[in-house]
């Protein structure tokens, strides 16, 4: 994933936690110790990019996203969606598809724990 490295101003971005769009443009935002950085989004059809809610998640007509690694790869488009599970630290956001179940970009292979986990919500 290509981004580059510019300043803009807060104020000009609608947000959904850490997806920001303008007019023309998506961006991610992700929080250090002491400061956020905002990457470009490449690769995002701008018409029909949507957020799932207050996810780290976000979709376009041609690839899901997240806000920490950008495409996932081989998600299905029509059938995912988030999963949110609260935690003692807070929210922390799953998803899922026809063929499987995601922590940010990667598959849950552990699907006996998952399990678990989804039933203690």
């Amino acid at each position: 994933m290509e981004s580059r490295q510019e300043f803009y101003r807060c104020t000009n971005f609608r947000r959904s936690r850490r997806i920001l769009t303008d007019k023309k443009r998506v961006y991610y935002k992700y929080m250090t110790s002491d400061c956020a950085l905002v990457y470009e989004l490449d690769s995002v059809d701008r018409k029909s990019f949507v957020t799932f809610g207050n996810s780290n998640y976000a979709k376009d007509k041609n690839h899901v996203f997240d806000s920490r690694n950008g495409i996932l790869r081989n998600v299905d488009l029509e059938t995912f969606q988030t999963i949110l599970i609260e935690t003692e630290d807070g929210r922390i956001a799953y998803a899922k598809d026809k063929n499987n179940y995601y922590f940010w970009n990667k598959i849950i292979t552990d699907t006996v724990g998952f399990s678990k986990l989804l039933r203690n919500k």
